[in-house]
């Protein structure tokens, strides 16, 4: 095999990994069913981290949980224009947008192009 053939196969295989990521939306989503099993758990870890840890470990969940609300609001954004999924024209949304409410993108596109 030549060195060009080798480089349009690695380049062939980069773009066929490009084109299997997963769209914005769907990542929301996920990351959003992970936040939903924290909130329905939330008595067993709140109960577990008090008992054995006291109370530096509730600060410490705490944390976590704010730093997931900070995820929501600064990672999972438009491509384009770079708006949280979770902003609507006046208030935050439980679920994240299939388009954006600033530029009108569409998220639930994978290839994440601008546009």
């Amino acid at each position: 095999m030549t060195a060009g053939g080798w480089i349009a196969d690695v380049a062939q295989s980069a773009q066929a990994k490009h084109s299997a990521v997963m769209s914005i939306y769907r990542k929301s989503v996920r990351f959003m069913l992970w936040v939903l099993f924290l909130f329905v758990t939330f008595p067993v870890w709140i109960g577990f981290l008090e008992a054995n840890f006291g109370m530096a470990a509730v600060f410490a969940w705490q944390a976590f949980l704010f730093g997931h609300g900070l995820v929501v609001l600064f990672v999972l954004t438009c491509p384009n224009c770079r708006r949280s999924l979770f902003v609507g024209k006046l208030w935050l949304r439980a679920w994240p947008a299939k388009t954006c409410s600033k530029c009108g993108h569409d998220l639930t596109n994978a290839n994440h192009q601008p546009g």
